[in-house]
């Protein structure tokens, strides 16, 4: 019987020091098409921003880190902060001096502390031009933002990590913050990422609705991540496999660490578990 693979971009699928998706993981997407499984994208970025895998074979989507599932030409499930919430959350994020961005199924819409992250971020990669990042990403000056577009959550920026942290403290039960730059190497410029979304929703969440829709059950999956924002996909999934450069905290519950991103980690993982066909 097939499997459900569901797949992470960045850092997993996608590898930012050499801005492509590895040869050797388009191969075995393909394969493991061809051996009669099932791929899935299962990401924190907005549904606005998967055009750099438009050439991948899959099957379906987790956007948003779960708040957002799009499967068989169709919205399974979306969930949204509401404006209000947001004004809240915003205030909070302006008296702790923690910058952010609104990402909504449009556009992702970032205060000027964050444009000036992904200008930084942009330059330490050697990326392409400002604009054409921008277009990529679907960015705006988060003044474009118009009340009434979905939200569906929101990347914290920060200097400080205990102000992260304050702020899940503050914004209580209901939300969730995840740090997913603890350690100093992975920063850009000294600032801690993070993401924040409703308490109840995360990838798992999604792979629950989409092994829902085709009465499947978290047996037949498997996930592949590399961010704690992929934690609750690798503890549900019968098999939870990190990347060779993961997170740290990432690997110590998984299933299997494979190699890194640059040297064929996908590919290896899916050859380990047999999902490669003849």
């Amino acid at each position: 019987m097939g499997k459900y693979i569901f797949l992470d971009i960045d850092g997993t699928l996608y590898n930012h020091r050499e801005n492509k998706i590895p040869e050797s993981a388009i191969e075995a997407i393909d394969k493991a098409k061809e051996a009669g499984h099932m791929i899935f994208i299962s990401t924190g970025r907005s549904i606005c921003q998967l055009k750099q895998i438009n050439h991948i074979n899959y099957d379906g989507v987790i956007t948003s880190a779960g708040a957002y599932v799009y499967v068989d030409h169709k919205v399974l499930f979306e969930e949204t902060i509401s404006n209000e919430e947001l004004n809240d959350i915003s205030e909070i994020c302006g008296e702790l001096n923690i910058a952010y961005c609104y990402e909504g199924i449009s556009g992702v819409y970032l205060q000027k502390a964050a444009q000036d992250y992904f200008e930084l971020n942009r330059e330490s990669r050697a990326l392409k031009k400002e604009e054409e990042l921008q277009e990529l990403f679907c960015f705006y000056n988060i003044s474009e933002y118009t009340k009434g577009e979905k939200i569906f959550k929101l990347s914290l920026f920060s200097t400080s990590y205990s102000a992260l942290i304050r702020l899940g403290e503050m914004l209580g039960k209901d939300y969730k913050v995840v740090v997913t730059t603890e350690s100093k190497e992975k920063r850009v410029g000294n600032m801690c990422v993070a993401e924040l979304t409703l308490s109840h929703i995360h990838k798992a969440s999604g792979i629950k609705k989409i092994l829902d829709y085709y009465n499947s059950a978290f047996e037949d999956a498997i996930a592949i991540g590399d961010s704690m924002n992929d934690a609750e996909m690798i503890e549900a999934c019968k098999v939870g496999i990190a990347m060779g450069n993961a997170d740290a905290r990432l690997k110590e519950i998984a299933n299997y660490v494979t190699a890194d991103i640059g040297e064929d980690g996908l590919y290896k993982a899916f050859a380990k578990y047999g999902l490669l066909g003849k």
